[in-house]
């Protein structure tokens, strides 16, 4: 009788081990997605194939404010061939979340930029999910929407 409440407790313990809290978020790791966010940001500015690329997982979904939906090859394609092109940008009131091996990143986006030689302006609210991929953060997903009016 003994053997079997031993057995079934270590079987309750080791079921509860795989149902654990998330890790707690290492400070090296909130520094990381930091700086993964900086670079992509000075790479919309002055994209490059090979910058561009080491930042983003090949499964990527970003989406636009106006319902656009981006892959990795469209979004590096618009940005490369300048059909957008980013004058200015800044990401203000950033947060960040470490899950496991994700990052939830939340910020406000303004910019200048040009779509299709047209000038534009952009203050957006963005959301963007980075993952782990063994030791460097890339971006999975972004969504924005218009900041609302009051």
């Amino acid at each position: 009788m003994m053997k079997k409440w031993l057995s079934a407790a270590f079987v309750v313990w080791a079921l509860a081990g795989c149902h654990s809290a998330p890790t707690v978020a290492s400070e090296s790791d909130v520094a990381a997605v930091t700086d993964a966010v900086e670079q992509f940001r000075r790479a919309n500015i002055q994209p490059t194939q090979a910058g561009l690329s080491n930042l983003l997982v090949d499964e990527l979904s970003y989406g636009h404010s106006g319902a656009k939906v981006d892959t990795k090859a469209s979004l590096i394609s618009d940005l490369i061939s300048g059909s957008v092109k980013f004058t200015s940008l800044t990401f203000s009131d950033q947060t960040i979340k470490i899950v496991r091996d994700a990052a939830i990143v939340r910020h406000r986006m303004a910019a200048d930029a040009l779509v299709d030689g047209k000038p534009i302006k952009v203050n957006l609210l963005a959301l963007q999910v980075w993952q782990k991929r063994g030791t460097q953060w890339k971006l999975l997903a972004r969504q924005a929407v218009a900041v609302p009016q009051p």
